[in-house]
């Protein structure tokens, strides 16, 4: 993994030194500042498949062997889980085996550990009830409504009065409701019922290695946007062919044609920290190693057009 971690951190050392251009663009320095991380890249993916594969054996057969792999394991499923939960996001379409990865989150009898409040599903109503008490018309703290008593929005589209008072009252209402020792809704707990987990409980089934989540996200639709959750390498294919589509069409100028441009690699080696656990490290690019030769292919040969018309 020293090794992959060693690429993230040339991949974001020389994103970094990008030259940006407030009132224009240099669309050739941009091309060939992109052809330089596809290459490091392409230069790296035997060395990645390589460093993923050594690590998926040594964890297929026995991953209860290694506490610091559990600990790892849990922390990870603990924040993917999670990210449901942040204030304002939406409904999550998460793995299909997310349950068979994670199975103590999922557990209808045992949705307590040592105090701590463990089950995603009694979290995800708690949450629902939360929502539904956070409309600011159920609001009956005098304090909170003091806020915008006798007061005219100073605004027609984003007073500042409704804003506060509406915050205030999410945070009563979460105060109110989530129990302060839910692993979901509180990170501070986190680590400490990692560590009680770890200490408590020496063997466990699940499931490992995960399915693969080639693409996760929003995608526009006649009915509206839909959260879609790609685990198809076909299905992927045939999504990166779609938003390629572009590539092709013509009576652009280089700069619009460079604008365009689907920057998949760089996304995915800007969303890895180098100090993120070998787990997690793993789990974003082991998803996405079967795209990265289809993605060079792609850009590699966009970027190259792109200077021809220069």
């Amino acid at each position: 993994m020293e090794k992959i971690r060693e690429l993230i951190t040339s991949c974001q050392t020389l994103q970094r030194n990008k030259k940006w251009y407030h009132w224009h663009t240099n669309v050739y320095e941009y091309i060939q500042h992109d052809l330089k991380i596809i290459d490091m890249v392409e230069k790296n993916v035997d060395m990645i498949e390589q460093a993923l594969t050594q690590y998926l054996d040594e964890k297929r057969y026995d991953p209860n062997k290694t506490k610091s792999f559990i600990k790892e394991w849990l922390s990870y499923g603990i924040q993917l889980l999670s990210k449901e939960f942040v204030p304002y996001s939406h409904e999550m379409e998460f793995p299909p085996d997310v349950k068979e990865v994670w199975p103590l989150f999922f557990d209808e009898k045992e949705t307590t550990f040592e105090g701590y409040d463990i089950s995603y599903q009694k979290t995800k109503d708690l949450m629902k009830m939360m929502r539904e008490k956070s409309s600011i018309s159920l609001c009956d703290d005098p304090d909170i409504l003091a806020i915008h008593k006798d007061k005219k929005c100073n605004c027609m589209y984003m007073c500042s009065y409704c804003e506060e008072m509406e915050d205030a009252w999410h945070k009563k209402v979460r105060s109110m409701y989530a129990t302060p020792n839910n692993i979901f809704l509180h990170k501070n707990v986190q680590s400490e019922f990692v560590e009680k987990w770890c200490s408590t409980v020496h063997s466990f089934h699940f499931k490992w290695p995960p399915t693969k989540v080639y693409y996760q996200g929003s995608q526009y639709h006649v009915s509206g946007y839909k959260n879609v959750c790609i685990t198809d390498y076909v299905d992927m294919c045939a999504h990166v062919k779609e938003t390629r589509k572009k590539y092709k069409q013509g009576g652009k100028t280089p700069l619009q044609c460079c604008d365009e441009l689907c920057r998949d690699i760089q996304s995915t080696f800007n969303y890895i920290s180098a100090n993120d656990s070998d787990v997690t490290v793993f789990m974003k690019l082991w998803s996405k190693m079967d795209m990265i030769p289809l993605w060079i292919a792609y850009d590699k040969a966009r970027c190259n057009e792109i200077l021809k018309m220069l």
